[in-house]
């Protein structure tokens, strides 16, 4: 698990993201903290790197997965949900515990795609579901498709779902 998480992490760190926490085998990152962003370029450059981080993500799992396979232990797959959007980011917890961390609807958007991959398999290359406000931002600088389009829970508009194929 700490090897994963170790290369998956350095995939994010590389890409100027931030690990918000592990939460098990999954990575929380964040893209555009702690510093508020102000312009439309700023937030475009915080969703390409994201995506840059995930496609990496991806080509550092292979070779991992045939060092895993080589030592008899079963292979690793991952799925990755993203969202842009404006958060809240700080200090959460009580007087005697607490943590920097990020919350928010974007947030919570972002966490409900990531379980979508296992339904949205066809189409979807590097197991990266994307929101449609994220696509919009990024759709010059990457191809990619909507595969669908889902009532989240809690949410009054449905969300468009698009998955990356690669950089154009």
């Amino acid at each position: 698990l700490n090897e994963y998480l170790d290369a998956m992490s350095n995939c994010i760190m590389d890409c100027e993201g931030a690990i918000d926490k592990y939460i098990g085998d999954a990575i929380m990152a964040v893209f555009g903290i702690p510093f508020k962003r102000n312009s439309l370029e700023q937030i475009k450059r915080d969703a390409t790197n994201a995506i840059t981080a995930c496609l990496a993500m991806h080509d550092q799992l292979q070779p991992l997965n045939e060092n895993l396979k080589s030592r008899g232990l079963p292979a690793i797959k991952i799925g990755i949900g993203m969202h842009t959007g404006s958060l809240m980011a700080g200090s959460v917890g009580g007087k005697r515990r607490a943590n920097y961390s990020v919350i928010g609807d974007t947030v919570n958007t972002a966490a409900r795609l990531e379980p979508m991959n296992k339904q949205f398999t066809d189409n979807n290359p590097y197991n990266l579901l994307i929101s449609g406000d994220t696509f919009e931002l990024v759709k010059d600088t990457f191809t990619g498709i909507q595969v669908g389009e889902i009532q989240l829970r809690g949410k009054q508009e449905s969300t468009k779902i698009y998955t990356i194929f690669g950089k154009k």
